[in-house]
């Protein structure tokens, strides 16, 4: 079991528009399983779905970009069956609501994301208006 990511250019799509998706196969029973809006001030507002009450697993901002996630091998965390982190740096839900507030187009979502300290296992996919996509691997 594992989440999968997955994205399409225009030029391939029929409806000639850029599509992103996420399937959810993690605990249904442990998450909040809910929607939010965000709209801090002086940061782009956003809406996703909520981890741990401040963070997000996924979403999209006011500037059109849209970000989502799947774990990439062991959940990392001091937790019964994690996998104890090597480095010390941000969950994937920190990482992916600072995104979401502080960029506006993937190019600069990859940028954040080579720059953050990251302490997760993850596969980070960004889709845009502008019809790029990326897709950023970070293994702990």
């Amino acid at each position: 079991r594992g989440c999968s990511l997955m994205a399409g250019l225009p030029t391939k799509m029929e409806n000639g528009h850029t599509v992103m998706a996420r399937n959810y196969d993690f605990n249904d029973v442990i998450e909040e399983m809910c929607f939010a809006r965000t709209k801090v001030k002086g940061k782009y507002s956003h809406i996703g779905s909520l981890l741990n009450l401040f963070g997000r697993c996924d979403g999209i901002n006011d500037c059109g970009l849209a970000v989502c996630k799947a774990s990439n091998g062991l959940p990392v965390g001091n937790f019964d069956g994690g996998q104890k982190p090597g480095v010390t740096g941000f969950q994937f839900w920190v990482l992916i609501r600072s995104i979401l507030e502080n960029c506006k187009n993937v190019e600069e979502a990859m940028d954040f994301a080579m720059k953050a300290p990251i302490g997760y296992n993850i596969n980070l996919m960004a889709a845009d208006k502008n019809n790029k996509i990326a897709l950023f691997q970070c293994i702990d």
